[in-house]
């Protein structure tokens, strides 16, 4: 018996053949389709309160920003036995390579670890949303670790064309110390990811919606204005690249605030294994971005 699409549809299996059990359309399964998976190799580059570890007339622990490199992946797998197969799971990394040779602040580069895991729905109509947890390792001249969540909702009005919501919330703070050359005593910091507030519009254009545009604004819990733009296209059939920037604005009324303003710039060539990049139709490649240092904006408590 052949079984067509509406025969299929309410099987927990392979988007393809629909089978859980005998599923041959790739050898591991459906749970672990590399199909559903981004990876990158690109450049970055960005700038925080994290960058800023003296004040006053003292400024050896004053670096004014970072470059270096990136490169991650981003896996997404269905989930069968949760609300009917409607619901996605993500897992990504993300590690960052800057300040190569060094600065004024210490002879040490700057490597970032970012890990994000979570859930999602994604739609053609209506309401889709995710829920994930980033983790941030930071070695520099200090050592720290941050945790927060991070979450959004949109409304889709066509398979083209949505507006949301977008927050992240601060679950850990780090007391930590830096070691700056110049500097007789190590500098206590405590760090913390920033609680941030931000809407969305998302659009997609070109030949079969590959191309996807994205801008945001919003606001921290400390009255600075976030705004951000996203921007992924195809090279190839299989390759694409994904640019994105992020302008963290402090309040006007704030005291130094060039050192608590913050930006990032990303630059990356994405492959897409076994898939056309930009494709729509897959409901459980991921939906939110690994974190980076523009959707985990770090910050100095006093």
């Amino acid at each position: 018996m052949v079984l067509d699409s509406s025969d299929t549809a309410g099987l927990a299996g392979c988007d393809h053949c629909g089978m859980a059990d005998r599923c041959c359309c790739n050898p591991t399964g459906f749970l672990l389709d590399w199909s559903r998976a981004d990876l990158w190799l690109g450049t970055t580059s960005f700038t925080g309160e994290g960058s800023f570890l003296t004040t006053g007339s003292n400024t050896a622990g004053q670096v004014g920003g970072s470059f270096g490199f990136q490169e991650g992946f981003n896996f997404g797998s269905r989930l069968p036995s949760v609300a009917g197969g409607q619901v996605g799971a993500q897992l990504g990394m993300r590690f960052t390579h800057t300040q190569i040779d060094g600065t004024y602040a210490g002879i040490d580069s700057r490597t970032q670890t970012f890990i994000t895991a979570g859930l999602f729905r994604r739609v053609d109509y209506g309401f889709q949303g995710g829920l994930v947890v980033d983790y941030l390792h930071d070695d520099w001249v200090y050592q720290a670790d941050l945790l927060q969540l991070r979450g959004e909702v949109s409304f889709l009005f066509s398979p083209c064309h949505d507006f949301g919501f977008r927050f992240t919330d601060s679950q850990q703070t780090d007391d930590t110390t830096a070691t700056i050359t110049g500097l007789a005593t190590p500098v206590d910091l405590r760090l913390s990811a920033m609680n941030t507030y931000r809407f969305f519009y998302r659009c997609r254009f070109g030949d079969c919606g590959r191309v996807a545009a994205e801008v945001q604004a919003g606001f921290t819990e400390e009255s600075s204005a976030v705004l951000g733009i996203d921007l992924s296209a195809p090279l190839q059939h299989q390759v694409g690249l994904h640019a994105s920037a992020t302008y963290l604005l402090p309040p006007s009324e704030a005291s130094d605030p060039y050192s608590r303003e913050g930006w990032n710039l990303g630059i990356a060539m994405v492959w897409t294994p076994g898939r056309l990049f930009g494709s729509q139709r897959d409901y459980y490649r991921p939906l939110l971005a690994v974190a980076d240092n523009g959707s985990l904006l770090s910050k100095l408590e006093p």
